[in-house]
This record gives C-alpha cells, sequence and structure tokens, in this order.
C-alpha cells in the first residue's frame, strides 16, 4: 500500500503532506484497524509536520464558532502519536482551546458559584414565592475542553507519563473534577490496586464463595490480563517492588490528582480502604512479633508504612468520604485504618480536613453547607 501511495503522489504530483493527512484521517477513522499506525510510521513524518497536521484539526473543531469540542476519535489519535513520540504535548498544547486564560476565569466562575450555593443551602426567604422564584445563581455553562479531552484520551490509551505531564500542566482547571477524568485516573489506579487486593483475606474468602456470572466473567478478564502482562514481560518491575513500594511510587501519584474525587467510585474507594488496612495491620503485627535483632527494621519499615497511610487518608480517602453518600460500610472500611493510627496522627488529619479541605475544596465546601442543613433538619 505505502509503495502505491507512493507512486501515486509521484506519478500525479500530489502533495505529500496532504496525502499523509489524509492517511491520519483514515486512521482516525477506523482505530482498531492495525495497519494504519505502520502507515503512518512509513511516512517517517517529522514532530513538526503532525503537529501542524493534528493541531489544525483541532482549530477547525473551533473555528465554527458553535463548539470548541472535538470528537472522541481525534483525542484517541492524538494520543497515539504522543505515546509513539511522533508528536509532544508542549507542542500540541497551543493549538488546544480554550487558553488558559479563559479556562481560569471559567474555573474561578465555577468556583464562585459553588461558594455561593454553599452560602444559600439553608437560607429561606419568606417574601419569595417558592412557584416564580428564579435561580438567582445558576450555574455557569461548562467550555468544551480540548485539553481535558486530550488527557482524556491519553488515559485511555495508559499513558501515564504523558497523562502526567499534562496534568501539571493544567492543575489549575482541576481536571479531576471532571468526570470522564476522574473515571480514567479510578481506571488506572484499580490496575494498581487489584493485585495487593488480591491478597486480602475478604478477596480470598470471595473467591471460595459460590460465583455468579459476573464474577466468572471478572476473573476470565483477570487471567487474560495477566497472561498478557506475563507475556509481554511487564510485571517485572512490580515483582521488583514491595507492597509500599507500589502504594508510594504508583498509587500515591494518582491520588493526589483524584483528591476527593476518588468518591466517585465507592467500590474502589473500599477495595482501597481494605488492602490499606490488611498491610498496615500486617506491618504492626510483624513489629510486635519481631526479635529484638530485626526490631529495629520492622520499626523504621512501619514509621514509613505510616507516612504513606496518613498521606493517602489526607489526600484522598478523607476528603472522598465526605462526597460519599451515607454509607456506614464506607465509613467502617475508613474508620479501620484510623483506628490503627495513633491518638495524635488521627487529630493532626481530622485538623488538617477542618482547616484545609472543608474550607479550600470547592466541593467538599459545598458538601459541608448539605451536611450542616440536613443535621439541623433531622434535630429539629
Amino acid at each position: 500500500i505505502f509503495e502505491r501511495i507512493q507512486a501515486l503522489i509521484g506519478y500525479f504530483d500530489l502533495d505529500p503532506n496532504r496525502c499523509f493527512d489524509l492517511v491520519l484521517e483514515a486512521y482516525e477513522q477506523n482505530p482498531s484497524a492495525p495497519g494504519y499506525l505502520a502507515l503512518v510510521e512509513l511516512f517517517n513524518p517529522s514532530q513538526e509536520c503532525v503537529c501542524q497536521l493534528v493541531g489544525f484539526k483541532f482549530r477547525q473543531c473551533a473555528s465554527d464558532g458553535s463548539d470548541v469540542a472535538a470528537p472522541k476519535s481525534l483525542y484517541r489519535l492524538a494520543a497515539v502519536m504522543i505515546a509513539k513520540g511522533l508528536l509532544h504535548v508542549e507542542d500540541l498544547y497551543p493549538h488546544l482551546c480554550p487558553t488558559d486564560p479563559e479556562a481560569r476565569d471559567n474555573e474561578a466562575l465555577r468556583r464562585k458559584w459553588m461558594e455561593e450555593k454553599a452560602k444559600s443551602i439553608g437560607v429561606v426567604s419568606l417574601s419569595d414565592n417558592p412557584k416564580t422564584k428564579k435561580d438567582e445563581n445558576p450555574e455557569p455553562p461548562e467550555l468544551p475542553n480540548q485539553k481535558l479531552g486530550l488527557l482524556e484520551g491519553l488515559l485511555d490509551e495508559g499513558d501515564l507519563e504523558n497523562s502526567e505531564r499534562l496534568f501539571r500542566r493544567i492543575a489549575f482547571m482541576r481536571p479531576a473534577s471532571h468526570e470522564k477524568v476522574a473515571k480514567g485516573l479510578c481506571s488506572h489506579l484499580r490496575d494498581v490496586f487489584d493485585p495487593l487486593y488480591e491478597q486480602t483475606p475478604i478477596a480470598q474468602m470471595l473467591r471460595k464463595a459460590a460465583p455468579n456470572a459476573k464474577a466468572v466473567k471478572r476473573e476470565a478478564k483477570k487471567a487474560a490480563a495477566a497472561a498478557a502482562a506475563e507475556d509481554a514481560d511487564a510485571d517485572i518491575d512490580t515483582a521488583a517492588l514491595s507492597h509500599w513500594d507500589v502504594l508510594e511510587e504508583k498509587a500515591m501519584p494518582l491520588l493526589k490528582y483524584l483528591g476527593c474525587h476518588i468518591g466517585q467510585d465507592v467500590v474502589l474507594f473500599t477495595q482501597i480502604c481494605r488492602t490499606v488496612f490488611h498491610l498496615f495491620s500486617t506491618e504492626k503485627k510483624n513489629v510486635k512479633a519481631s526479635a529484638s535483632p530485626s526490631h529495629e527494621k520492622a520499626q523504621e519499615l512501619l514509621g514509613r508504612a505510616t507516612k504513606i497511610v496518613m498521606e493517602m487518608v489526607r489526600v484522598a480517602l478523607m476528603p472522598g468520604l465526605t462526597l460519599i453518600t451515607s454509607n456506614p460500610g464506607v465509613s467502617a472500611e475508613l474508620w479501620g485504618i484510623l483506628e490503627l493510627l495513633d491518638y495524635t496522627a488521627r487529630f493532626e488529619i481530622y485538623g488538617d480536613m477542618k482547616t484545609d479541605g472543608l474550607v479550600k475544596t470547592p466541593e467538599l465546601v459545598l458538601a459541608k453547607a448539605r451536611t450542616n442543613d440536613r443535621a439541623k433538619k433531622v434535630t429539629q
């Protein structure tokens, strides 16, 4: 096919860049066909050429003035080009809409709307007729955001390195507050925790129970994924890491990006709590059972584990619980971890939530106002 394309370009004196653009369009519309990527690489395009062509597609989506959003297939194409090294995030970034100042203004409006809504909760005006009353604080329209769309595409492709690079650059937009980005982060976090969760007593007990159709399908999917990882030798690095290395190096960055939005996935939240409880309680038991020569090393490992657990609870688990609808089971899972911490460590976390999280994070401010209002209604 490549030889035929070369012959057509030469015979009809076609523009090679335009022909390459047509190949990209065909690949965009047929992402499951493996031959297109090989064809793209045979063109041996420069990064500048790919950037201009893909960037032009994004600009065209915004040029009509009706919608800045681009089709999902275009985000996937850009993510594949970035993952293959044919395109850099930094080069494509200036072509994406909205601009950073516009995005900052939109984020400021969203934050102000949440704060005003939190203040209005529980306020009743006797002079207003509820049937004719208009919403004085309407939610601001959210701008279609190509930068968030690209981040979603990178997460779907599993390119965590470039996802992290883009995440840091658009951190002011609070990307995890957008549902699709949060789902992508949760998906990768689940991949990190699944092997650790399978070692917990409750997971082993559930495996022994009579499986239903969903459980059988889930186990088959995990077995296939494990076999693929083994064939590709993808699990060599993970095997060399301890449990706490995996949590610190792989899970912690994702948890920091998610923050309170880990509460959007209650099942994942519960699995994380059970996994951390199992690992942390086992570590504390090892310290008690250790002999004198190995006691110092066990104490050092426990100190490191305590710091990691406190950081996970502070940045994600405690804020995430605030956004979960009343769920005693989930609360008990998190309390199991908190109970293992010292009294001073627990109240250090509580203090951070009270003076920082519940004041600076708009979603938590809104959740606090709703909780206070419901509590007042219950106690009346």
